[in-house]
């Protein structure tokens, strides 16, 4: 799913918001904050594969490469749960950071997949 979910992919100036390259890459980022994205039999994994949900990591421009934040978005392009480092709740600047995303990047995305579904009805 890495490649279809790119345009999901963002820098700004504090923060990077991707999507997991593997479900190698899921496992592991859970594994680091200690969330249960990384057990295999609680459905986010199952969710993510199936197309329900996407899952994505927020990380610090300054560490990209060290887990930080994992949050989930559902097909219609709801914002679910939030968690950073063993569950706990994140900083008003970081739910700010993904709100932006959501505002510019997640949305538009989310139309454009709901278009190409949609089908003309003859009238």
């Amino acid at each position: 799913r890495a490649r279809e979910c790119a345009p999901l992919n963002f820098r700004g100036d504090k923060f990077i918001i991707r999507v997991p390259t593997s479900l190698d890459d899921l496992v592991y980022n859970g594994m680091k904050q200690k969330i249960c994205v990384a057990n295999p039999d609680n459905g986010y994994i199952q969710s993510y594969c199936s197309k329900k949900k996407y899952l994505l990591f927020l990380r610090r421009v300054e560490r990209p490469d060290d887990p930080y934040v994992t949050f989930e978005m559902t097909a219609d392009g709801r914002i679910g749960q939030v968690s950073g480092h063993d569950n706990h709740d994140v900083s008003g600047t970081v739910r700010s950071a993904i709100n932006r995303w959501h505002k510019k990047v997640a949305l538009p995305f989310v139309e454009q997949k709901t278009q190409k579904v949609r089908i003309p009805v003859a009238v």
